[in-house]
């Protein structure tokens, strides 16, 4: 009987609305969250600052990013069914969902100017939200139109929630709410005699209700807000989020990571600690007083289902809020990362999991290189370069022959490579990272960035504009005038006479001379450019601070400012022979561009497997070998990772079949082999 292995293509799957940029750290999103509402026991939406929507139907259990509100930045969410929701930000956006977060939107308010910090919905045509001023705007028809409403106050609203439809309360700052008994038509600001600021608020009904502010500030209503009595807790937090079960029981989500829990209608409060290191909790929802919910700037959705002895994190989390410097790649499936406190991590199935190696220094490493496939270099502060010659798993420290700090290595071939960091220190060395000289550049510039065209043409950057150029292979350096005062963070040799280098507030610079002479490019951007790469002579991307992302495809003559896909900041984009591109930054952040869409390679069986497939990689050709010599192959099967079959080929009586491959192009494959008694199965990458 035969014994059939299942292959199991476990790919990573993405709204069409959100862009071709795709998380792998943290999945399924990375960037800190806002608000976070649940529609019932099982579906529940969570909204980022900078506009991911992720969204859940089993309870939190897992969660998918299901679009990117681009060019906006948010503070609340509310839905009133499982499809019709809206989420509202800075500068007078707000924007409707009708198909349960896939798409979005805009609606057209009374304040375009101003920033909306909650809205509310008492059904799916009357809603409220809330700004700063006094302001407040109203819609009867789901927020097709919205129309201003007289508050008579001036002071900062920040959250707004009905008890019943007629009856309605805002927190404010400077210790005031406002109340209305007709269902928002008129308000009455009520002076609570507190000087402090409001942040949220819920009512159990009429009367009986609470508000979280700062300096550990929580006030308590039971006479429908003529009164207010501030409850006493343990810590000062400031209090972001809350949710309530029924006028005894809510909990608050604080600044510091932690959140306050009463069962008395807030008499005494049990604190619980989240386990996320003091980031702040901006979203909290309670089922009850078992399981709970809450989300943070850290991009996690953190759930506990004892009460909040334990909780964990349902935001895959391979790397933690480290600030990453540098990838590369050393094939389309292994590369390596490096960032502060002397962090190394590995992944060897395309960034989709990641694994920390240690790298035996303990401060930042800056930049990486790799010199071929298996060997890789990193340099850091206070003179520290490392190597690696088995893909980065294991690290040795080298003399580099300085203790300044070191921001960018460089290698014109696997045996010559050049170090630049502060006061003009440039070192080389010619003997693969063994042995390294201090080279003489006659420069004090901090030199953040170092490329070479060959063996003797090479460009460093740095601060106020500084530029060095040598010609002879580091023994001489002249200055080349930039024009500029800036620092310039990355310099970047397309051809043997295409230069590129980017700085601070947006400058792209380009030279068509070998870097004798430069022009500036309009890039759309203010935010500093941190790091530039081509995947090809067309296809290049420049990426920088608060998620920006230059793309050019015509080798550099036109960029063009891509979407935002998040609010970090990136520091280092790279590109590998499967053509993704990947990108690293603060917080941990990695993503790729899906070029070649990955595939979880650790959910493939590969058990029973006695073939052995090589070259791998491969280009034109494979050979198959069974390794038992009573099992001859049937029959060999190519699938690609979306399960399509894209070749096939029966066998006679053999244990050896040669596979001419040259028209399948370059990617991640499986190959199945049927034999007499049984079928097996091996990744393939043909490059």
């Amino acid at each position: 009987m035969k014994k059939i292995l299942f292959i199991s293509l476990i790919l990573l799957v993405f709204s069409q609305s959100y862009s071709q940029w795709h998380w792998l750290n943290p999945s399924p999103q990375g960037d800190g969250f806002a608000d976070l509402f649940f529609v019932n026991s099982n579906v529940g939406y969570a909204v980022t600052r900078s506009g991911n929507v992720v969204k859940t139907d089993n309870a939190a259990e897992s969660w998918l990013l299901t679009s990117k509100i681009l060019n906006s930045y948010f503070n609340s969410m509310f839905f009133t069914d499982e499809n019709t929701g809206w989420v509202c930000g800075f500068y007078g956006k707000i924007f409707k969902t009708t198909d349960g977060g896939d798409n979005w939107t805009v609606q057209t308010t009374p304040y375009p100017d101003d920033d909306y910090y909650d809205i509310y919905f008492l059904n799916s045509q009357k809603g409220f939200a809330v700004s700063n001023y006094g302001q407040m705007i109203k819609t009867l028809d789901g927020g097709e139109n919205w129309t201003a409403v007289s508050t008579g106050s001036d002071e900062d609203f920040r959250a707004i929630h009905f008890p019943t439809e007629t009856v309605g309360y805002v927190a404010c700052t400077n210790g005031y709410t406002l109340k209305t008994t007709d269902g928002g038509d008129t308000w009455t600001e009520i002076d609570m005699i507190i000087a402090d600021n409001f942040n949220c608020i819920w009512f159990a009904n009429e009367n009986t209700g609470y508000l979280g502010g700062d300096y550990g500030a929580i006030a308590k209503t039971t006479d429908g807000g003529q009164n207010w009595q501030m409850l006493t807790v343990p810590e000062n937090d400031y209090f972001y989020a809350c949710s309530f079960l029924d006028e005894n029981t809510g909990f608050f989500s604080t600044e510091y990571g932690m959140v306050y829990f009463t069962n008395n209608g807030g008499s005494s409060w049990n604190v619980l600690d989240v386990g996320t290191d003091y980031v702040p909790l901006k979203g909290v929802y309670a089922f009850d007083t078992e399981n709970i919910i809450t989300v943070g700037v850290d991009a996690g959705i953190y759930k506990t289902s004892d009460g909040g002895d334990n909780w964990q994190n349902s935001t895959n989390v391979f790397i933690g809020q480290i600030t990453l410097n540098s990838i590369k790649f050393f094939d389309g499936l292994n590369g390596v990362v490096c960032g502060n406190g002397g962090k190394i991590f590995t992944t060897d199935d395309g960034g989709l999991s990641w694994a920390e190696q240690n790298s035996n220094v303990t401060l930042n490493l800056n930049k990486i290189f790799i010199t071929n496939q298996n060997t890789a270099f990193s340099c850091g502060l206070t003179g520290n370069i490392i190597k690696s010659n088995d893909k980065g798993l294991s690290w040795e420290t080298k003399t580099s022959g300085t203790t300044e700090h070191l921001y960018s290595i460089f290698f014109s071939d696997e045996n010559i490579g050049y170090a630049c960091g502060s006061t003009g220190t440039i070192v080389k060395t010619s003997d693969a990272g063994e042995n390294w000289n201090t080279l003489t550049t006659g420069s004090t510039d901090w030199f953040y960035a170092i490329c070479f065209n060959n063996s003797n043409i090479g460009i460093a950057v740095g601060n106020a504009g500084a530029m060095i150029k040598t010609t002879d292979g580091g023994e001489n350096w002249s200055d080349i005038s930039t024009g500029l005062t800036i620092p310039l963070f990355d310099v970047y040799f397309l051809d043997e006479n295409t230069v590129f280098a980017c700085g601070q507030s947006g400058k792209l610079l380009k030279s068509t001379d070998a870097g004798e002479n430069w022009t500036e490019i309009t890039t759309g951007t203010n935010e500093n450019l941190k790091d530039i790469n081509f995947k090809d002579d067309l296809n290049g991307y420049v990426v920088g601070a608060m998620g920006v992302n230059l793309k050019t495809e015509d080798g550099g003559v036109n960029w063009t400012l891509q979407s935002s896909i998040s609010n970090k900041m990136f520091n280092g984009v790279t590109s590998t022979e499967l053509g993704n591109t990947y990108i690293c930054g603060e917080y941990g952040a990695i993503l790729y561009d899906n070029a070649a869409p990955l595939v979880n390679i650790n959910e493939i069986s590969f058990k029973n497997n006695s073939l052995m497939i090589y070259p791998n990689p491969a280009s034109s050709f494979i050979n198959i070998i069974s390794e038992n010599p009573s099992e001859n192959i049937s029959k060999i099967d190519i699938y690609d990772i979306k399960g399509k079959k894209v070749f096939t080929q029966n066998c006679y009586q053999t244990n050896s079949v040669n596979i001419d491959i040259s028209s399948l192009i370059k990617g991640i494959y499986i190959v199945k082999v049927i034999s007499e008694n049984q079928i097996s199965t091996q990744k393939l990458i043909i490059q």
